[in-house]
Formats: structure tokens, C-alpha cells, sequence
């Protein structure tokens, strides 16, 4: 008998009903491969021991030099060659990739120095 089985808003088609425990192993199985597993959360919080207001300019000086270096490459590039949509998308991609290891960055200090801080205050 072929049935679909509701299980976390997946299906899981079962050729019969008593082979359901195995099903769901294997899925869980899979999930596992793909690192998708139900451990609790080890490290540290992205952020954690920094401010909001902190967060909050990392986040936009973030964006704004996401868009200087964005429009830099723009500036640099001629315009001849913004015409071919692979060369097009390049500024804006390496902006991005200058902003995400700019957060990167500056919140592992950001951590370090809040650490750093917390043992000065136990001291």
C-alpha cells in the first residue's frame, strides 16, 4: 500500500505502514549528511556581547561601503565592457564580498574587546 505520510511539513511516501521508523531514519539519516541535525548550538552568538547600537553601525557603514566600492568598480571599469551582463554584476558582488568580511571582521573585535572588557571588570 503506497502512502503519504505528514512528518515536520515533510512527506514521506512509505510503501506500507509498518516500515514508517525506518522511513523516518532515513531521513533523519539524510538530514545528518547535510548537516541538518537537532544538536544544541556550540560557540558563541554572532554579535553576542555587543551592543545594539554598536551592531547597528557595523550594519550601515557596512551597506555604505558596500555601495563606495561598488560604485569604485563602476568608476574603473569602462563602460564598454558593463555591456557583457557577466562583467555587469562584478561591482556589485565584489561590493558585497567587501562588506561581508569588513562584519566579519570587525565584530570578532568587537567580541575580543568586549571580552577583554568583562575580565578587566572581574579583576
Amino acid at each position: 500500500m503506497l502512502a503519504f505520510i505528514p512528518f515536520n511539513n515533510w512527506y514521506i511516501m512509505d510503501l506500507e505502514m509498518s516500515n514508517l521508523s525506518e522511513s523516518i531514519k532515513g531521513v533523519f539519516n539524510l538530514l545528518s549528511w547535510l548537516g541538518m541535525t537537532k544538536r544544541e548550538e556550540e560557540g558563541r552568538p554572532f554579535f553576542g556581547d555587543v551592543s545594539k547600537r554598536a551592531v547597528t553601525l557595523v550594519l550601515l557603514t557596512s551597506l555604505i561601503l558596500m555601495n563606495v566600492v561598488k560604485s569604485l568598480f563602476l568608476y574603473l571599469i569602462p563602460k564598454i565592457y558593463l555591456e557583457d551582463a557577466i562583467i555587469a554584476v562584478l561591482p556589485g558582488i565584489i561590493g558585497l564580498l567587501v562588506a561581508l568580511v569588513y562584519i566579519l571582521v570587525l565584530e570578532r573585535l568587537l567580541h575580543e574587546q568586549a571580552i577583554s572588557h568583562k575580565e578587566r571588570d572581574q579583576v
